[in-house]
């Protein structure tokens, strides 16, 4: 097959590129090391409300953060919410990684949310509303827990946000994918980029190997894809897709295919329309109006 025509693994990429990208990742002021405990809790499901309740209350900031965003235009409650514990139960485990991860931005790249507005608010939107379905997904058709997969929706494409640390080295081409077009002019992908930031953050190897293979599925048999991270790859390609066609689309429209292989391997029947149930249609909408009126009241943005 033609060159350019599959997306680069991160043991392809060039290594000075790596090296750049580390390198400028190293210059960033540190993740603060509560958001990455508190991401690593809300996606291990064994993990109780007491520990996410401790783990917040070490950071003042963030804490008043929770309780601000309960009390709301967006819940409208009868009574001022004064509890972290009360709060965190209203808010649900994934409006709380939904705020986790914008803090963590935002401490990392300050700047981050006035550089392209536009472009920020369409990607959160996306990662928001990959995060319900890949949770609806996996606990539908493997019958696991929602907490690992909606982690990694949320930051499948974490990866975007750093590419302003690389030079450009190609001009824009027509017609390929956005994931191999990203190649020809930064080196690297968003997926292989997320999966060096998500093992720079010491995040679980299944969430570092699904980010940098949540593409795979499209291009790829299965048997390309490590199987410690299959399922979740699967998932989340699956939902990234699914969520593009429900219009909730960042700056990457590409409508890429799930590879047939994938369907036959686990038993999945390819029709969106049994995929797409009117609770999940429910939820993702929900979360698209807590994010609108997060921007709105700028609690988030």
């Amino acid at each position: 097959m033609a060159d350019g025509l599959f997306p680069l693994s991160n043991i392809a990429v060039d290594d000075t590129v790596k090296n750049t990208l580390e390198n400028k990742i190293a210059e960033l002021p540190p993740v603060p090391t509560t958001s990455l405990a508190l991401l690593d809790l809300l996606q291990n499901p064994e993990s109780n409300l007491g520990g996410i309740i401790s783990l917040v209350s070490t950071s003042p900031v963030f804490s008043a953060k929770i309780l601000q965003t309960i009390n709301s235009v967006y819940f409208n409650l009868p009574q001022e919410v004064t509890s972290l514990e009360k709060a965190i139960t209203l808010l649900g485990y994934n409006n709380v990684r939904v705020l986790t991860l914008e803090d963590m931005l935002c401490n990392i790249l300050p700047s981050i949310q006035t550089a392209d507005r536009e472009d920020y608010v369409k990607m959160r939107a996306h990662s928001a509303a990959v995060s319900v379905c890949a949770g609806h997904l996996g606990k539908s058709f493997f019958r696991l827990s929602g907490h690992v997969f909606e982690t990694i929706g949320l930051l499948h494409d974490i990866g975007k946000y750093f590419f302003h640390l690389l030079e450009k080295r190609g001009s824009i081409s027509t017609g390929l994918p956005m994931v191999i077009e990203e190649e020809k002019q930064y080196g690297m992908n968003h997926a292989v980029i997320g999966a060096i930031i998500a093992h720079i953050w010491q995040l679980p190897g299944i969430i570092t190997g699904a980010i940098e293979h949540h593409h795979s599925p499209s291009f790829f048999p299965p048997d390309y894809i490590p199987g410690t991270c299959l399922k979740e790859s699967l998932i989340v390609c699956l939902a990234d897709l699914t969520c593009k066609v429900l219009g909730y689309a960042g700056r990457d429209r590409d409508l890429l295919p799930v590879r047939e292989e994938y369907y036959k391997r686990f038993g999945i029947k390819d029709d969106l329309t049994e995929i797409v149930t009117p609770g999940l249609i429910k939820d993702i909408e929900n979360t698209h109006h807590f994010l609108n009126v997060q921007i709105s009241e700028h609690t988030i943005i």
